[in-house]
């Protein structure tokens, strides 16, 4: 079971990978446990000066497939936040202690907005989506892109969103809000 602020997730755990030889690299991250799916963090394939971030999608035990996702959006937080505040930039308007602070309200109140794409890794095919694999991804990268990177239980989710557009399965075209956030 994962915490996340005052919410606890049991449908998530800790997962760590083991290492096939000549297959991928091995790995740590989360395990949908009523799905098998598990995800972590990737690698990037190409420098893009921290433009986006990869997630590895890896399928239940039964299966054989793997999934990388591209997301990008969080380089744009800034620009919105100024926007919301009614500032040219936060950079040059405001101290680094209000900075910080304008950026932390400014997540509590409105979240994060995320852009995912499918990036088929060499010699798997494309699973087969579920309704329940679509919502454990979703649920995933949330955790993945927020709460794995400081410590879960100090913060509570936000209400960010991710949004599935272009070369995706046609169940997950479309914008989902965090689904941990919805439960506060």
């Amino acid at each position: 079971m994962i915490e996340w602020g005052s919410l606890e997730l049991p449908e998530l755990d800790y997962w760590e990978g083991g290492r096939e030889v000549g297959k991928h690299h091995a790995a740590t991250g989360l395990i949908h446990r009523r799905t098998g799916v598990r995800a972590t963090h990737a690698t990037l394939r190409y420098e893009d000066r921290g433009q986006n971030r990869e997630l590895l999608i890896y399928a239940p035990p039964d299966e054989e497939w793997l999934l990388r996702l591209r997301i990008t959006g969080e380089n744009g937080l800034r620009g919105r936040v100024a926007a919301h505040l009614g500032l040219r930039s936060l950079r040059n308007e405001l101290t680094v202690d209000e900075r910080l602070e304008a950026i932390s309200a400014f997540l509590r109140d409105f979240g994060q907005e995320y852009f995912c794409q499918f990036i088929p890794e060499p010699g798997f095919e494309m699973p087969v989506w579920t309704d329940a694999r679509r919502d454990a991804v979703v649920m995933m990268i949330f955790w993945l892109m927020e709460a794995s990177m400081r410590n879960p239980k100090l913060s509570d989710p936000y209400p960010s969103t991710v949004t599935f557009k272009g070369d995706v399965p046609d169940l997950f075209l479309g914008t989902y809000r965090n689904p941990a956030w919805e439960r506060l």
